[in-house]
């Protein structure tokens, strides 16, 4: 169940929504947005719990669930987000600390994520939004297209082999079963749902307690996006020597 999720940094105290499923490796990038600690540096106080500490970089893998709030503490003491802190503390003499609603922070001119603006860093550079749109657009023409081909024969790619090119690709096979919208993770993001040939899946057809197909045997349905999609007859089931697997879904 996606909740508000309370983030604590040493510049910054807000909180965000959390969305179902989402990956600790997902949630860092926006930790690392908020409070300008690096992936690599952080550690985490995970609902107040100081003794049971953790790096992120030992979570990235595992999916977030429970969790009511956050510290991010900042290991690297030459850090910008630390440079900024004790910038901070020397111009307030009294022991302060900084407690903002989000759109407080983000309207800062003294904070990290208005660096990252300044700089066109990360999300805030016009190419990676471009990239980002351009990517959104093609899911969503895809989708259209495959709309019309649900209950047939398909096969999955990886995202790096995307192509049209006629040599051998990873790939993995199956029936395409649901075009659309998987209401606990996004209210604009499409997908689609896959009953594999083989358990190469991470799920039966149904999301969160909703079933979008089937249901199918356990760990034979996936949920990938449109663009590494194709359907068509000649997709039939692969020999056991050709089967593989990629993270890159639900």
């Amino acid at each position: 169940m996606s909740s508000d999720v309370e983030i604590i940094s040493d510049l910054v105290n807000t909180q965000i929504f959390v969305k179902p499923g989402t990956s600790w490796d997902h949630l860092g990038q926006r930790l690392n947005e908020l409070t300008g600690v690096d992936v690599q540096d952080m550690k985490l106080v995970i609902n107040g719990n100081a003794q049971n500490s953790k790096y992120l970089k030992d979570l990235k893998d595992q999916k977030v669930e429970k969790i009511q709030s956050i510290k991010v503490i900042d290991t690297n003491e030459n850090s910008l987000a630390s440079q900024l802190k004790n910038d901070l503390l020397h111009a307030n003499s009294d022991d302060v600390s900084f407690r903002y609603t989000m759109d407080d922070y983000e309207n800062r001119r003294d904070s990290v994520l208005q660096w990252k603006k300044d700089n066109k860093l990360g999300k805030f550079n016009p190419e990676y939004r471009s990239k980002m749109e351009e990517q959104l657009q093609l899911n969503i023409d895809k989708a259209e297209l495959l709309q019309k081909h649900v209950g047939e024969r398909c096969r999955v790619l990886s995202n790096e082999e995307t192509t049209t090119d006629s040599t051998k690709v990873p790939e993995r096979r199956g029936w395409l079963r649901y075009v659309g919208k998987v209401q606990e993770i996004s209210n604009t993001d499409v997908w689609c749902g896959i009953e594999f040939d083989e358990p190469d899946g991470k799920n039966n057809g149904t999301f969160q307690g909703t079933k979008y197909f089937g249901p199918v045997k356990k760990n034979y349905g996936g949920f990938v996006r449109p663009a590494v999609v194709e359907v068509g007859p000649q997709f039939t089931p692969l020999a056991d020597d050709e089967l593989m697997l990629t993270d890159d879904e639900l």
